[in-house]
């Protein structure tokens, strides 16, 4: 049991730097010892987004993300939303009195190349969306600085209230 409790770890840690073939293998060994509903979806999410952001890279860390997007749309993402995302960590971990430990991956999606609530089975009303990341068209990034602010700062809301509650909170 603790083998697999441990391949569950590594699979999620993996999935979290955006390492997906290490997150499948660990989660496929995980299965191995004993299959499970929740093993068997995050492995159906890992093979999602292997196709939702083939071609993506990761930033450097800021002090709190790791913002992941195309190679190319890379380092405008990280101009734009790296100080947002930190003034708007410190606000709300200042507000809930709450540090989410690992760091938070916000993910771009260029919606030329793909249509992320289609991808995603989301509502197509959804700017973003936080499903243990949280995820923003690359077309928000050239919208007014408040309302990316505005958005960015919901999705972290979902985010927090995800960790701090341990994530026993409808997704809704």
């Amino acid at each position: 049991q603790g083998q697999r409790a441990l391949a569950v770890l590594i699979g999620e840690a993996r999935y979290h730097d955006g390492e997906y073939q290490k997150s499948l293998k660990s989660l496929e060994a995980a299965k191995s010892f004993k299959s499970t509903p929740d093993v068997k979806n995050f492995i159906k999410k890992v093979k999602r987004d292997i196709k939702l952001e083939e071609g993506f890279s990761n930033s450097k860390h800021t002090p709190h993300f790791i913002i992941r997007a195309q190679k190319d749309l890379l380092e405008k993402a990280v101009k734009k939303l790296s100080s947002i995302l930190e003034n708007t960590y410190h606000d709300l971990s200042k507000a809930f009195m709450f540090y989410p430990k690992a760091p938070i991956t916000v993910i771009v999606y260029n919606p030329e190349r793909r249509k992320l609530n289609v991808k995603l089975g989301n509502p197509n009303w959804a700017t973003g969306v936080y499903d243990g990341e949280i995820r923003i068209p690359f077309g928000e990034i050239s919208k007014d600085t408040l309302d990316l602010e505005t958005l960015l700062r919901h999705e972290t809301v979902h985010l927090f209230l995800d960790n701090f509650t341990k994530n026993k909170i409808p997704t809704w």
